[in-house]
């Protein structure tokens, strides 16, 4: 069993024992209509160049009223909320032009040097996993053992 898997059956397990049901929405990629630093659309419309891949995205208030529901229906575990369908950078970023600031402009990375700029970033976020994981392992430790 892989330690992702076990750390997602010890967190199931730990949200089953609480006295009220809890669940965790997890949302990778946010739209709403705010503009706040969670967005989407907020956090690529501050760069200047971006990669045009697809990517799935979670429509707050799409998702919102779907997670009182199961709130009310005492469900309890780990979701993946996301909308149906994908969108590149570009579309969303060509949707952000037309209807919020006509003069924007983007130019779009290769996906070699998106490659090159994530290999130089790779110690930092390395070092960064593993002192999160730690203490994650710390406090599955003291809480379940």
């Amino acid at each position: 069993m892989s330690k992702e898997l076990v750390i997602k059956n010890l967190l199931c397990t730990f949200l089953k024992s609480r006295p009220t049901p809890n669940f965790v929405l997890k949302m990778i990629i946010k739209l709403t209509l705010k503009n706040v630093f969670s967005n989407f659309v907020t956090k690529i419309a501050k760069y200047h160049k971006v990669v045009d891949v697809p990517n799935s995205m979670t429509v707050l208030t799409d998702m919102l009223p779907l997670s009182a529901a199961m709130s009310r229906a005492r469900l309890c575990g780990i979701y993946n909320f996301c909308n149906p369908g994908a969108i590149s950078h570009n579309q969303v970023l060509q949707i952000y032009k037309d209807e919020v600031d006509e003069s924007f402009t983007w130019e779009n990375f290769s996906l070699d040097e998106q490659a090159k700029i994530i290999a130089g970033l790779f110690p930092f976020f390395f070092f960064l996993f593993m002192l999160i994981y730690s203490f994650a392992i710390l406090y599955v430790y003291y809480v379940f053992l």
